[in-house]
C-alpha cells in the first residue's frame, strides 16, 4: 500500500477500493456522491482518504454497487 501521508491508511485503503470499483462499474464521482447524498468535494475526500466512510455509508454502497461490505476491506 502506498504512503498514505497524514491520512489513516484504512481510510485511504477503503477509499482505494471504492475508486475500483466505481470504475469498474463505468460511474463517475458525481453518480457516487448522488447515491450518497454528499457533495462532490466530499466524495473526493472519501476517495482520497482524507475523509473516512462511515459504516452506514459503507453499508448504502454495498447495497448499491451490488457487493459484500468486506469488498472494502479486501487485502487490507
Amino acid at each position: 500500500m502506498p504512503s498514505p501521508g497524514p491520512y489513516h491508511p484504512v481510510s485511504v485503503h477503503v477509499g482505494g477500493r471504492l475508486r475500483v470499483l466505481r470504475l469498474k462499474r463505468g460511474l463517475n464521482q458525481v453518480d457516487i456522491a448522488g447515491v450518497l447524498g454528499v457533495s462532490l468535494a466530499q466524495f473526493q475526500k472519501y476517495e482520497s482518504g482524507k475523509n473516512h466512510l462511515s459504516a452506514p455509508r459503507l453499508y448504502t454502497l454495498s447495497q448499491k454497487l451490488n457487493v459484500n461490505v468486506g469488498y472494502f476491506f479486501e487485502g487490507l
